[in-house]
């Protein structure tokens, strides 16, 4: 019986990553599509993206704590707004301590100082 366990589990793990290797195979086909189709766009449909993305990001937060207000839900709305305050110290805590001391030469790893080394970082079958 342990055995028949042990086979379905590693077949489960096996399966799982099979999906996995498909999953990001898919999603890198997605990404060089989206860099082709941005390439061809015009100039200002991208600039109009950008803006349009970037009050998305804004709006998304107030509308969801419109909606946690209307629903009378205050409470939770306080626990999710100290949750991101609470994500934001400890990510520029972390930031902090990998720019001092030992930690310095990580940080550079981590976060490539010029924008050709951060397009190479993210795909260099995109960046070239």
């Amino acid at each position: 019986m342990d055995l028949l366990r042990s086979v379905t589990a590693l077949f489960g793990i096996a399966v799982l990553a099979g999906v996995g290797l498909l999953a990001h195979a898919t999603a890198a086909g997605v990404e060089i599509d989206a860099v082709g189709a941005g390439r061809r766009l015009p100039h200002a449909v991208l600039s109009l993206l950008a803006v349009v993305s970037a009050l998305a990001l804004l709006l998304l937060p107030v509308a969801l704590a419109v909606r946690q207000l209307s629903r009378r839900q205050p409470r939770q709305l306080a626990e999710a707004v100290l949750t991101g305050l609470g994500a934001i110290l400890l990510v520029a805590l972390v930031n902090a301590a990998l720019r001092t001391g030992a930690a310095a030469q990580l940080y550079d790893a981590i976060a490539p100082s010029s924008p050709a080394a951060r397009a190479a970082g993210l795909d260099g079958a995109i960046a070239s």
